[in-house]
C-alpha cells in the first residue's frame, strides 16, 4: 500500500482518512517508516519545522489540515 499524500488533505474528514491510512500502514508494516518511536517522531517533527522556517517556507499560509498531515509525515520520515 503506498503511503498517503498530505496534499490530498483539505479538511477535517480528509485528515481523518489520512491519519487512519498512516495508522493502517504502520500496522501492516512497522518498518515502513524510520521514526515510529515517540522520541524519534517528535525530534523529526521539530527538525522539519526548523528546516521549513530556515528554507523560508511560509508555514502560516498552509491549509491547517494539510499542514497537520505534513507534520505527521515529517515526524515519521524526516531525517
Amino acid at each position: 500500500m503506498p503511503p498517503p499524500v498530505p496534499d490530498d488533505v483539505n479538511d477535517f474528514d480528509s485528515f481523518i482518512r489520512f491519519a487512519r491510512s498512516l495508522s493502517n500502514g504502520l500496522i501492516e508494516d512497522s518498518t515502513a517508516y524510520p521514526n515510529v518511536g515517540s522520541a524519534d517522531f517528535l525530534e523529526s517533527l521539530a527538525a522539519w519545522l526548523e528546516d521549513a522556517r530556515v528554507n523560508h517556507q511560509d508555514i502560516d499560509t498552509f491549509d491547517k489540515w494539510r499542514f497537520v498531515a505534513q507534520l505527521l509525515v515529517a515526524g515519521l520520515m524526516y531525517e
